[in-house]
């Protein structure tokens, strides 16, 4: 039976990244995906200057052929656009970047095999092993050949649907009610002229104009072309939303008629679809042996849908954890208390707004207000991409929007 220090599920950002961190820290790791690379993911794409910083930490750099320079976030309502470069601050760069996710990840995958660490594709894991409460490896299937592998720790990274993290009894499935769930849909679309060098969304409406918690996003990539695609709450009781496809059917229309440059743009292929699980609302962080990153462990905003970055920082944290030598519920515990201090107010403060917003005439508000102040939507974006350095007690306009957001909607 092969023997590792760890054994990660899933090459994407997060997966690859914690098994990097994890073999320059002295371990044996293999780390294994269902997938060969290159290959594409459904997403936008887009880093923010967290995911920057996060990304050029592990030392990655992406030229200009492999992502493209954005500056800050335009957003476009019925009577034009308002434009909000991201932040000037001390932790992380005052830009974000756009690419594609079969070269994004490719990059970080050669890095993780730089490092020593053992890179299998076209293996399905079965689930995890669990001896005495404690997770001692994965059951893969390769080749038509069922496998035990023993490892000290598992690192579940395979997405919102991990077959590991359901299978150790820390996700829920979408159709338990308890998760807060959106669902995307995204396609390639070239050329396009890119405008600003700016991540572009536009809040949706529904045909009466009545504002919807959703939004499409455009964002230029460096060939010409853009990641195109719409995100919408995946809750059926939301009878003012469109299906998916329907969402997206409309937005690419309304491109075509509204935004210069778009209108001769070709569809590469079929778009693709993809849950999005939100806030770690319904996830667990781990179990003894075990740790869930990034998408698996629910670690997207429900601000914008943002996971790459969270991905990227869940591995720091958890490997990080790992290399502490503490006993199995030691890891676990302190991987746990790093995501709450982390994340936890900003995850529980989002959740809050983006319930309201579901419920409530919170968006068209939102909506009105925000086209109209710059002031507004630039404190927007900095709580959005979570570019905020002070403690949620002090005294920045950042943290007296999430204080006042506390008093609004607690619980």
């Amino acid at each position: 039976m092969p023997r590792y220090d760890a054994v990660v599920v899933g090459a994407g950002p997060g997966g690859a990244a914690t098994a990097t961190l994890l073999a320059r820290g002295g371990a044996k790791v293999l780390l294994c995906d269902r997938s060969s690379f290159p290959r594409d993911k459904t997403c936008g794409g887009g880093l923010t200057p967290r995911g920057v910083g996060a990304i050029e930490r592990l030392g990655i750099t992406l030229g200009e052929r492999d992502a493209r320079r954005v500056d800050g976030v335009e957003m476009y309502g019925p009577d034009g656009s308002l434009q909000v470069a991201f932040p000037s601050t001390s932790s992380w760069p005052s830009y974000g970047l756009v690419g594609r996710r079969s070269v994004i990840d490719q990059k970080i995958v050669d890095q993780a095999v730089a490092a020593g660490v053992e890179l299998r594709t076209g293996v399905r894991v079965i689930g995890p092993l669990f001896e005495d409460g404690v997770c001692r490896g994965v059951r893969v299937r390769s080749n038509g050949t069922v496998e035990d592998v023993e490892a000290a720790w598992s690192v579940a990274a395979d997405g919102a649907t991990s077959v590991v993290a359901r299978g150790a009894g820390l996700a829920d499935t979408v159709s338990s009610g308890r998760g807060f769930w959106y669902t995307a849909l995204r396609a390639y679309f070239g050329p396009v002229e890119p405008g600003a060098s700016m991540l572009e969304f536009y809040p949706l409406r529904t045909a009466s104009g009545r504002w919807l918690p959703a939004y499409g996003w455009v964002f230029p990539l460096p060939d010409g072309g853009a990641n195109v695609g719409v995100d919408i709450p995946h809750a059926p009781s939301l009878a003012a939303c469109p299906s998916l496809h329907d969402a997206f059917d409309g937005f690419i229309e309304r491109l075509r008629k509204t935004r210069p440059g778009f209108e001769d743009a070709a569809m590469e292929l079929p778009p693709q679809g993809a849950l999005l699980p939100e806030a770690m609302r319904g996830f667990r962080p781990g179990a003894p042996g075990l740790v869930c990153v990034g998408d698996a462990a629910g670690l997207i905003t429900p601000y914008s849908g943002e996971g790459i970055a969270y991905a990227l920082e869940s591995a720091e944290l958890a490997s990080s954890a790992m290399l502490s030598a503490a006993t199995p519920s030691d890891i676990v515990r302190r991987y746990e208390r790093a995501l709450r201090e982390g994340y936890g107010f900003q995850f529980a403060t989002a959740l809050r707004i983006m319930k309201a917003m579901r419920v409530g005439p919170l968006a068209g508000i939102a909506a009105s207000i925000g086209f109209r102040s710059e002031r507004l939507l630039r404190a927007a974006v900095r709580v959005m991409a979570y570019l905020i350095e002070d403690a949620p007690d002090t005294t920045s306009a950042a943290s007296r929007l999430y204080r006042m957001v506390e008093r609004a909607w607690p619980g």
